[in-house]
């Protein structure tokens, strides 16, 4: 019974000063929006890196040159790869993959001032380094590698690119006006998913790059083509440390390294790279909601000093109520109330501003290209955490001028002028 008396008594002088509880319901809005808006772009960020992330697989990792031995890294060439391609089926390794990525190649259709397709040569296993889905037909052959047979795999932008260029014939790609064979198309842009950032890409046979493709970005070291990095994959995640341990193996004596030299390699797997993203993303979502709880704090303070203020207006109020039989838990619970009212209602307005700041960075700035994108996924936890927080809030920096009201001597009060 007295509880709504006491949410009576606050929404009534919270009405009698209208402009005051404006003020003050703004710092908590912004600080309340604040909170739930910067929790959403950390959760928004995560859920972006959670699609990159799933394409990723677990028994995968990367062979790369080391660049703290020296300043001149031993390179890793394409002799290094036919070497470890001997050794697929031993220690459980079960496929080396080399990539070499470029975009200064012609390609008809497309010209280079105004949108460049992004090339790869590729090993013929690449499509088991990924979970790519086919539109149309498949990945080129290891034969088909071997005999360095003029064809490519694109993607759907690439398709897309193709029919947009007015040519007729899309099963062909004319690339230093040569043509390639499109033997199949990736799926791209699954579930808002693009590894490729929706542009053109195309793989060819790595053993094009031997004879029949010249780039001016592809470089040779005593006539190897020279690999930015190799993947790997092990038979499973149980393997992956053995299949480390032969290859390791193989590099250092084909480096011709001795026993107290350091690898001129290092290793870079696909599971560390999770755990240390997600690892990040928790950082980043906590250290935007501290972000947002800051602007709460303050606007806390600013409900603190609103109730001091409120409380030295109404002293004579206060020493009303105390001598026809109020007492200090009465006087306690109805400027507590009042915070709490108060503070619970920035909290749902906060709450509402939070979702009309999701609405339009969704359909103003991500719908703007040329504007960089940003994510706020709201979701019930952070909903939850908001609301908490501001009754949390009310509590807390009502709790001491609640207090204060009640150590009024009524006699005193009754006085006051």
């Amino acid at each position: 019974m007295k509880f709504g008396l006491y949410l009576w008594l606050a929404i009534e002088n919270m009405y009698r000063n209208k402009l005051r509880t404006l003020l003050t319901l703004l710092g908590l809005i912004v600080g309340i929006a604040s909170v739930v808006v910067m929790t959403g772009i950390g959760n928004g960020f995560s859920a972006d890196a959670e699609k990159w992330f799933a394409q990723m697989i677990p028994n995968k990792y990367t062979l790369i040159p080391s660049y703290t031995t020296s300043d001149s890294p031993t390179q890793l060439t394409m002799r290094d790869v036919r070497l470890l391609q001997s050794r697929i089926g031993t220690a459980g390794l079960k496929a080396v993959v080399a990539s070499i990525d470029f975009s200064d190649l012609k390609v008809k259709g497309f010209d280079p001032t105004q949108q460049f397709v992004q090339i790869s040569a590729v090993s013929a296993d690449f499509v088991q380094m990924s979970r790519y889905e086919f539109l149309q037909g498949r990945f080129f052959t290891i034969e088909e590698e071997a005999n360095e047979a003029p064809v490519v795999v694109i993607n759907d932008a690439m398709q897309t690119a193709l029919q947009n260029s007015g040519q007729i014939n899309q099963s062909v790609v004319t690339i230093e006006n040569k043509p390639f064979s499109v033997v199949g198309v990736i799926k791209e842009g699954q579930d808002g998913f693009s590894p490729y950032g929706g542009q053109p890409h195309l793989f060819l046979p790595i053993s094009l790059l031997e004879k029949q493709l010249y780039s001016q970005s592809v470089q040779r070291d005593k006539g190897e083509l020279v690999i930015g990095s190799l993947q790997l994959l092990a038979e499973d995640v149980a393997h992956i440390e053995e299949s480390k341990r032969e290859v390791e193996r193989v590099m250092r004596l084909l480096h011709g390294l001795n026993a107290d030299q350091p690898n001129d390699f290092e290793f870079f797997g696909d599971q560390t790279a999770l755990e240390t993203m997600q690892n990040f993303n928790s950082g980043f979502t906590l250290v935007l909601g501290g972000i947002g709880a800051v602007a709460l704090i303050v606007g806390g303070i600013g409900i603190m000093n609103i109730m001091l203020a409120s409380i030295t207006e109404r002293t004579r109020e206060i020493g009303l109520r105390k001598a026809i039989g109020a007492n200090n838990r009465d006087i306690l619970f109805q400027f507590l109330m009042e915070a709490i009212t108060v503070c619970a209602m920035g909290g749902l307005l906060g709450i509402a501003l939070s979702y009309g700041i999701s609405i339009f960075l969704d359909r103003v700035v991500n719908a703007d290209e040329s504007m960089v994108g940003i994510k706020v996924l709201i979701d019930v936890r952070s909903i939850i955490l908001a609301s908490l927080s501001s009754v949390t809030c009310g509590i807390v920096f009502g709790l001491y001028p609640a207090i204060k009201a009640t150590r009024l001597n009524p006699i005193d009060a009754l006085r006051n002028e």
